[in-house]
Order: C-alpha cells, then sequence, then structure tokens
C-alpha cells in the first residue's frame, strides 16, 4: 500500500460499498424524518432534517422541493419561487420542481413566467 494512496485506494472496494450503503442509509433516514417532522407539524425539526440531507445531497429533489411547497402553502409565493429557482438550478430537468415552480409562479401572480415553467413541465419526462 503506498502512503500517499487515495483514502479510497486504501479502503479497498468492501469497505467503499459499506460506506456507500452507510451514506446513503442515512440519507434515507434523513428524508423519512424531515416527513415525518412535516407531517407531524414540526417546521423547525423538518426545515434542519432537510438540511443534513442537503449537506449529503445537494441535488436531492425532495430536500429542494419540499421546503418551497411549504412556503407555498402558507401564501408565501415569492419565497416557494425563490426556493424553486434555486432547486432548478440543481436539478434543471425535473418535471416535479418545475411543475410546483409553474404553481408558484403563478400565486405571485407572474402567469405568463408560469405559463413558460408549466409548459416546460409538460415536455419533461418523470
Amino acid at each position: 500500500m503506498r502512503a500517499s494512496g487515495s483514502r479510497r485506494h486504501v479502503l479497498g472496494p468492501f469497505a467503499r460499498q459499506t460506506m456507500s450503503s452507510d451514506w446513503q442509509g442515512g440519507a434515507a433516514r434523513l428524508r423519512e424524518m424531515a416527513l415525518s417532522s412535516l407531517q407531524r407539524g414540526d417546521a423547525m425539526q423538518a426545515q434542519q432534517s432537510f438540511a443534513q440531507l442537503l449537506a449529503l445531497l445537494p441535488r436531492d429533489a425532495d430536500a429542494l422541493q419540499i421546503p418551497a411547497s411549504r412556503h407555498l402553502v402558507r401564501g408565501e409565493a415569492i419565497r416557494a419561487v425563490s426556493s424553486l429557482l434555486a432547486a432548478v438550478q440543481s436539478v434543471p430537468r425535473n418535471a416535479n420542481i418545475l411543475h410546483d415552480l409553474g404553481t408558484a409562479q403563478m400565486a405571485a401572480g407572474n402567469l405568463p413566467g408560469a405559463v413558460r415553467i408549466l409548459r416546460d413541465a409538460v415536455k419533461t419526462p418523470p
């Protein structure tokens, strides 16, 4: 084993697979915790869980989309649009995020923008 070898090389394939499944399991647990917190109405815990999930998976569609949906439900259309625009930058071809962005644009009063985005959402494969 080389002293300057990367950690990936030193760990070997079995250890890398175990680390990957632990990491994915942690992300799944964070997602479940966040969703269950939302269902209970614990917005603070949900926000913390989604923030941790985004730290692990910066392009996770749920972690990007659900907090924005919460803004929209509370009537905070501008905040929802802002959050969803950031989500589209991270995950540009996600039909669900585009749909929510179009809905948020409509709620914010930007009807031309909403129509354009909703057309894109319909053209985007699920």
